[in-house]
Order: C-alpha cells, then sequence, then structure tokens
C-alpha cells in the first residue's frame, strides 16, 4: 500500500512539473490569440475581395462581349460606308461619262 502511495505521489510530482512546463506554453497560445482573430478577419476580408474580383470579372466578361459586338457593329457601318463610296465613285463615274458624252455631243454639233 504504502507503495501505491509512493507511486503515486511520484506521478503527482511528475504531473506538476508537467504542467509547470505547459504553463509558459499556454500563456504565449493566450498571446497569439488576438493575432488569430485578425488572421480570422483578414480570411473574410479576403473572400469578401475574392467576391468582388469575381463580380468586377464578370463585368469585365460582359463588357467585353458588348465590345465585340459594338465593334461588329462598326465593322459594318465601315463596309456600309466603303460601300456607298464606292457606288458613289461609280455614279461619279457615270456622271462624268454622260457629261462627256453630252458636251462631246453638242461640240460635234
Amino acid at each position: 500500500m504504502e507503495e501505491l502511495l509512493d507511486q503515486v505521489l511520484n506521478e503527482l510530482k511528475l504531473v506538476r512539473s508537467e504542467i509547470k512546463e505547459l504553463k509558459p506554453i499556454k500563456s504565449k497560445i493566450e498571446e497569439l490569440e488576438p493575432i488569430k482573430s485578425e488572421i480570422k478577419e483578414i480570411i473574410a476580408i479576403q473572400a469578401k475581395t475574392m467576391l468582388t474580383v469575381d463580380g468586377i470579372m464578370e463585368k469585365v466578361a460582359q463588357n467585353t462581349g458588348h465590345l465585340a459586338e459594338i465593334t461588329e457593329k462598326l465593322d459594318a457601318i465601315e463596309r456600309g460606308m466603303n460601300f456607298i463610296k464606292l457606288k458613289q465613285l461609280e455614279t461619279e463615274e457615270d456622271v462624268f461619262s454622260l457629261k462627256g458624252v453630252l458636251t462631246g455631243g453638242l461640240k460635234s454639233k
């Protein structure tokens, strides 16, 4: 029985010494608690930022699509203007030819 008590006392001494060793670690952990909460806040802000960035990227993609549509329309307008210029030149040539025929015809008479 006495041996058992001695063994228990020795175990208690070991536990006490381990507790003494753990106390500084516990205080260090307690010192780190505010940093832990700051890190959580930073992670939350980062998550919100990523959502914002995702939203911006979506808007950029939409705008890029709109710009592509606008570019296509501008290209179509440019082709139309070139066609009109071409027709105008053809018409001017026809007018000059007609004028030449008329003027030439008038001079010869």
